[in-house]
């Protein structure tokens, strides 16, 4: 899958038709499922997992964090986020092609609605250069990271 960077430059975002193989849907949804009912198995206490992080963002939004709980029967999770289409753009978008993933999160919908939240971006001030030099350093660079957002659903 090709990928025009300066589209990411100019919009903020790429939008990626049939970035999941139509064929690999239903297997991906399923083995997707499967991990978030392990998730709320070990948050219900229901279920012992040795990984402790799998304990955590059981918040507002939750999430769970693939290689906390992804085994052999749910490896495809993992390997999507180690595709062509995924890794591979990311690759392109970011000029380096030895990136890799920092994190796999599996955002999950909230059982109950908080009501809205505070917009924020994640590049937190206090801990970063100013956003100009930010900006200055992607325009010369290439995004530092990027975010995937892949709804396996219509909603």
């Amino acid at each position: 899958m090709r990928v025009d960077p300066q589209q990411l430059l100019k919009d903020g975002f790429i939008i990626l038709p049939e970035v999941i193989p139509p064929a690999r849907l239903n297997e991906l949804r399923n083995s997707y499922e499967t991990v978030f009912n392990r998730q709320r198995q070990i948050w219900a206490g229901e279920l012992d997992w040795d990984e402790p992080i799998a304990m955590d963002y059981k918040a507002k939004q939750p999430r769970v964090v693939l290689n906390s709980v992804v085994d052999a029967e749910t490896a495809q999770t993992v390997e999507f986020c180690l595709h062509d289409n995924t890794l591979g753009v990311s690759r392109q978008l970011m000029r380096a092609p030895h990136a890799a993933p920092t994190a796999m999160f599996f955002m999950c919908n909230p059982e109950t609605d908080h009501g809205p939240d505070g917009w924020h971006r994640d590049a937190v001030g206090r801990r970063l250069a100013p956003l100009r030099g930010l900006q200055k350093d992607m325009l010369e660079n290439a995004p530092g990271t990027l975010q995937w957002n892949i709804p396996l659903y219509d909603d």
